[in-house]
C-alpha cells in the first residue's frame, strides 16, 4: 500500500493484521497511560493496540524516521471514535495526528499534519479504499 502526497504535507500509511499471535508484542508498545485510552471503546485490547501500532508507524513514515525515534515521542494522547474509524492524536508530537480505521481483518492508519482536513471523501474508510485503489 502506498499513498502519494506534496512534500510540503507529508503523509504515511501503515496496515496490519489484527492478529491473536503479535499481541504480545503490541501491547509491549502501549504505555500505561495508552491502556486506559484503549479500554475506553467498545473493541478488544488486541484491535486497540494494533490501531495504536499502525497510528505510530504512519506517523513514523510521514517524519521519514520510521520507529526509530523514542517510542516516548509517539505516545498517543486521546484516541476519538468518529463515525467508521479514529482519530488519534499523540503527547509530543502536536504537530501530527492519524486516522484508524478497520477494514476486515486489518488495522489501517493514516499519518498527517494534525490539521489535515480530508475533502470530498465521506469517511476514514472511502480514503483508505481510495489509497488502496489508486
Amino acid at each position: 500500500m502506498a499513498i502519494a502526497f506534496d512534500v510540503g504535507h507529508p503523509m504515511g500509511i501503515d496496515i496490519e493484521l489484527i492478529n491473536r499471535r503479535r499481541e504480545a508484542t503490541l501491547r509491549s508498545q502501549v504505555v500505561d497511560s495508552e491502556v486506559s485510552l484503549c479500554l475506553a471503546h467498545r473493541v478488544s485490547m488486541l484491535e486497540m493496540s494494533t490501531h495504536l501500532w499502525c497510528a505510530k508507524e504512519a506517523v513514523g513514515k510521514a517524519m521519514l524516521t520510521g520507529l526509530t525515534v523514542p517510542s516516548s515521542l509517539l505516545e498517543v494522547s486521546s484516541v476519538v471514535a468518529d463515525h467508521d474509524g479514529y482519530r488519534i492524536r499523540f503527547r509530543n508530537l502536536i504537530q501530527y495526528g492519524a486516522r484508524a480505521v478497520r477494514i476486515r481483518n486489518y488495522a489501517v492508519a493514516l499519518g498527517h499534519p494534525r490539521d489535515t482536513e480530508l475533502q470530498g471523501l465521506d469517511s476514514t474508510k472511502a480514503l483508505v479504499a481510495g489509497v488502496a485503489h489508486a
